[in-house]
């Protein structure tokens, strides 16, 4: 059985300069999702039914400025209107038993508010963004009774109202040799139901940090290296199952003798650290590696 449901999508976009250090960029699109006949199997009578998907519109929005200071940063404010309808699988994946379909999920739309600063150097740059989004009929995981699913515990994918998310990103490079470069990131991000504060939201973490650096240490050698944190995730809508948080660190060595041929072998997870994004399901364990490409 084959089944698609297509999306279209329309944008316009325009970049406004009133004058030289400054912009003011408008956009505007409009989706469509038209509607479907989908037949869902279900388990208990072994057979399937027919479910009718209803047409979806929506139409976004955003309003991005910028202004480059005499002699300093750029600075940026935004505002934008998003739509996101459900994917086929958030509305008719059984998830091996353990969640029950829901065909009548709709799109969940967010507005979302940044202002942010980024100014560059000789050997340097560095970003600052501060972001808050409000969403509405937000899409998040449910608990259910166990006798709602064949194998327990038993969720199902619900439109839970509105949703808050507030945090800020931090990034930065540097470059103290011209065969020296270092990158740092840190995301944090806070996540607020606001019509159930009792909900906790899936897999997201709320602090990832990361590290990388890239050396050219001869001319056809590179060495890079990068670290990263990320801070304990619910796997649950209720917070009973926790992921924890954990630390990778991955190191390549490439060979290029040439721009179409490189040779590189490396190591993931140097540490062997024991690491899930969803509780019980492991990621692997140390792993090295090897590999030869060519490109004409």
């Amino acid at each position: 059985m084959h089944l698609e449901i297509p999306t279209y999508d329309v944008a316009i976009e325009h970049e406004w300069r009133p004058w030289a250090a400054f912009s003011l960029t408008p956009s505007y699109s409009y989706m469509i999702q038209p509607d479907r006949t989908v037949h869902v199997y279900n388990s208990n009578v072994k057979s399937y039914s027919p479910v009718e998907t209803d047409r979806s519109t929506a139409s976004n929005g955003q309003l991005v400025a910028t202004h480059q200071l005499q002699d300093g940063p750029a600075v940026f404010a935004g505002v934008s209107r998003k739509t996101r309808f459900p994917t086929i699988k958030e509305r008719f994946s059984g998830g091996l038993g353990s969640v029950v379909p829901n065909p009548s999920l709709t799109a969940e739309s967010a507005l979302h508010f940044e202002v942010g600063v980024e100014e560059k150097g000789t050997n340097w740059s560095s970003k600052l963004a501060l972001f808050q989004s409000r969403l509405h009929d937000a899409i998040q995981s449910i608990s259910l009774a166990p006798t709602a699913c064949s194998a327990p515990p038993c969720t199902e994918l619900e439109n839970v109202g509105k949703q808050r998310n507030r945090g800020f990103e931090l990034t930065g490079g540097y470059a103290p040799l011209e065969t020296l470069h270092f990158q740092g990131e840190v995301d944090i991000v806070q996540i607020d139901f606001l019509d159930n504060p009792n909900l906790k939201p899936q897999g997201a973490p709320e602090n990832k940090y990361r590290l990388t650096g890239d050396w050219q240490f001869l001319p056809m050698f590179w060495l890079r290296a990068d670290a990263q944190h990320e801070s304990a995730r619910y796997s649950s809508p209720t917070g009973t199952r926790v992921a924890g948080s954990f630390n990778l660190v991955n190191a390549f060595l490439r060979f290029e003798p040439a721009r179409s041929f490189g040779l590189e072998i490396g190591v993931r997870n140097a540490t062997n650290e024991l690491y899930a994004y969803e509780e019980g399901f492991f990621e692997p364990g140390r792993t090295w590696l090897a590999q030869v490409d060519f490109h004409l």
